[in-house]
């Protein structure tokens, strides 16, 4: 999914993308796994 293409005409991406921001700079964001950002691409 999308959320970063043509926000300002899509107001579904621009509410979406801050929920998953604020949880990963939250405390209870806690992974048990890392994954190298090269196997993310």
């Amino acid at each position: 999914m999308d959320v970063l293409t043509d926000q300002q005409n899509r107001a579904e991406a621009r509410q979406l993308l801050p929920s998953p921001k604020r949880y990963m700079a939250s405390n209870e964001f806690c992974p048990s796994v890392e994954i190298p950002a090269e196997k993310l691409k």
